[in-house]
């Protein structure tokens, strides 16, 4: 439904993840995508972050949304990276690091030094 910057579909969202996760995941990741209305993409990726550490599978999402044009959410995105993301995460994040017009390249590198650790590389 539309409402004011879609409060009415965010809480849809968000309520429909509070009860059924497998559902609210997977609608989850169809709204987090670029087109959809910001805050209901902001919703979306607060529903992905409540349940990503306990699915890895959500790894392939964070890294698509590594390179979202939303500088905020890229940013947040590679910050979970940094805590349940694995070696494959790490290509993609030392790439972003690289390119310090990326505003993100800060959050990238602490992300990419995060993994490292956790994985005993540093």
């Amino acid at each position: 439904l539309p409402s004011h910057r879609n409060v009415v579909a965010a809480a849809a969202v968000d309520g429909i993840a509070r009860v059924d996760s497998a559902r609210g995941i997977a609608l989850a990741i169809d709204k987090v995508r670029y087109g959809n209305p910001p805050g209901l993409r902001w919703t979306a990726l607060q529903i992905l972050d409540r349940h990503a550490a306990s699915h890895p599978e959500l790894e392939g999402s964070y890294l698509a949304l590594a390179g979202d044009r939303d500088s905020w959410l890229r940013i947040r995105a590679i910050e979970t990276l940094g805590r349940i993301g694995g070696a494959a995460s790490l290509p993609t994040l030392e790439s972003i690091a690289a390119d310090r017009a990326n505003r993100a390249s800060a959050a990238a590198a602490g992300a990419a030094k995060e993994i490292k650790k956790r994985l005993g590389g540093e």
